[in-house]
């Protein structure tokens, strides 16, 4: 009788812990962590580690471990070669400050740029992993095979397409990327509506709502380290100690997933404000923030796009006087049209008529044959040289005296995606040396390539309507940094935008999109120093000045 008594209680502990694992199985999945998504790469389930590290990369766009295991999971797949090389040359290049990245990272880019079909570059990649690991951990991964398979143009794979974006959105929780459209001010041939609600209606709201989801979203994040440190201390206890952190720690777990099921929320309803926006822009409404006016003369606002000419009174127009003032000198000749051409028709000037003296141009390209504007996104002006002898044109932008303004227009050519432009220095249509064209800028430097009212100078008034906007400065150097960082900081700004100004006294700004509040660009500034960018600060202009933060806030509180 007492052995059935005992068999009974046996088989209800059996079905309680039954129950409680159902239990818990029905609990929902908060949103990956580094922990689980390790774990399951260390299982070997390495579709379940490729999609939460693709995830987390969501957020840690700049984290060079997540891109690591990100690589190596699509490479044990089988899957988007190609994707895997950039993944994994970007942790291996940005990996100098951590110590954590495993030392086959090399090894795991010479197998997906061997599975690309890049065998040049796979099997430096070998080579570079044998001088790093040793001979003989190179010998354990069978290096020595993979690069003979190099040599004999083997190993390469089908792409194998990746789950489409809408099915991945299905499994994993939605991941809104925080993006405020600027307002643009483009010129339009018909007059545009203007949606004059309250502030309801306007981007504020989906700021506001994207804040509260980044706060809901930043506590999820910090209790979920909690409870990864509280795991880590629970293996190391014993008796009633580890009992009782169990418990705290699986309140802890119901708090991170109520806070990201709060987070996940505001993402869905700021993403619903964001199409509701979109739309309106679409059927031809432009949502038109708050202006913030001068304290001083206001400054005329055109709908076209604005041409700065010389400032003079209304009642000196009739003046006789006044039509023999000096047209302004200009030294430099180059823009960037707010309408580039596109009309396939349009032809590029070959052979124009070279300007006396020292010129520098930026050389852009060579071409067999003839391309249209459109081929150079709205640079301006652009100039064809016939090279002689040869049926080949080299085609430059822009015109300068001085080699500094040359300098900034290269900023902006290669902002533009021409990244192998360069400066020429030319003298009546043939190149000279550097240091050739340093002496004779002596003599050239202050002398003017023509007049013209229209021209861009750095002496014509500013024109721009003064709106007031708060702007997340990246950094500001006395030279330009390097193309790989703008190329980074680019990357990360996404539909944000990155605009590169040369301030007055001629340092370099790199600022990032155009936010209504102070609040949200100070969060967007958080996750650039989150990100490595230690420089981020938030900024702000009224037009094209920059006024300082505490003016632009009192500013701002006017217009609640």
């Amino acid at each position: 009788m007492k052995l059935v008594k005992q068999i009974f209680l046996v088989c209800l502990v059996l079905m309680a812990e039954i129950t409680l694992s159902n239990l818990y199985a029905q609990t929902p999945q908060t949103k990956p962590t580094r922990q689980s998504s390790l774990e399951a790469f260390s299982q070997g389930n390495y579709e379940k580690a490729y999609s939460e590290f693709r995830e987390l990369l969501h957020t840690y766009t700049r984290d060079p471990l997540y891109k690591y295991y990100s690589g190596v999971c699509l490479v044990k797949l089988n899957r988007d070669p190609g994707e895997a090389a950039n993944l994994l040359r970007d942790a291996v290049q940005n990996s100098g400050n951590v110590k954590t990245l495993p030392a086959d990272g090399l090894f795991y880019l010479g197998r997906a740029q061997q599975m690309s079909g890049n065998f040049g570059e796979a099997a430096e990649s070998y080579k570079q992993y044998t001088d790093k690991v040793g001979k003989k951990s190179a010998r354990e991964m069978g290096v020595s095979d993979l690069i003979q398979q190099c040599d004999q143009k083997k190993g390469q794979i089908a792409v194998i397409e990746t789950k489409p974006a809408e099915k991945v959105a299905e499994t994993n929780p939605p991941v809104i990327k925080p993006v405020i459209k600027p307002v643009a001010e483009e010129p339009v041939k018909t007059p545009t509506p203007v949606i004059t609600g309250s502030r309801e209606n306007l981007p504020v709201s989906y700021e506001k709502v994207l804040s509260e989801a980044i706060r809901f979203q930043n506590s999820a994040d910090s209790v979920s380290k909690i409870i990864t440190a509280q795991k880590k201390e629970s293996d190391k206890l014993i008796g009633n100690e580890k009992s009782a952190l169990k418990v705290k720690i699986l309140g802890n777990e119901k708090t991170a997933a109520a806070f990201q099921s709060k987070a996940d929320q505001k993402y869905r309803e700021a993403e619903a404000l964001n199409n509701k926006l979109d739309s309106a822009m679409l059927s031809g409404a432009a949502i038109k923030p708050p202006e913030i006016k001068p304290p001083v003369d206001t400054i005329k606002k055109t709908e076209s796009v604005p041409v700065k000419i010389a400032e003079k009174k209304p009642e000196q127009v009739k003046e006789p006087a006044q039509a023999a003032i000096k047209k302004p000198e200009y030294f430099s000749l180059f823009e960037v049209l707010a309408q580039p051409a596109t009309d396939p028709r349009a032809k590029i000037v070959i052979d124009p008529e070279i300007p006396a003296g020292l010129v520098y141009r930026i050389q852009i390209a060579v071409f067999r044959n003839p391309v249209t504007p459109a081929f150079f996104k709205g640079l301006s002006p652009i100039h064809g040289f016939r090279i002689a002898g040869t049926d080949k044109v080299i085609y430059y932008a822009g015109m300068f005296r001085k080699s500094a303004d040359a300098g900034k227009a290269l900023l902006v050519v290669k902002s533009k995606g021409f990244k192998d432009a360069f400066i020429v220095a030319q003298a009546g249509n043939k190149t000279v040396s550097t240091d050739r064209s340093s002496l004779m800028e002596k003599e050239w430097g202050n002398k003017p390539l023509g007049t013209s009212e229209n021209t861009i100078s750095d002496k014509q008034a500013d024109t721009i309507p003064p709106t007031l906007t708060f702007r997340v400065e990246v950094t500001r150097s006395v030279k330009p940094i390097k193309e790989e960082v703008v190329d980074g900081i680019r990357k990360f700004a996404g539909d944000r935008g990155l605009e590169i100004i040369t301030l007055e006294d001629g340092k370099f700004d790199y600022l990032v999109g155009k936010f209504i509040t102070f609040e949200t660009a100070a969060e967007y500034s958080d996750l650039l120093k989150r990100n490595g960018y230690r420089e981020a600060q938030v900024v702000a202009w009224l037009g094209k000045k920059e006024i300082p933060i505490e003016t632009a806030r009192q500013l701002f509180d006017k217009l609640k």
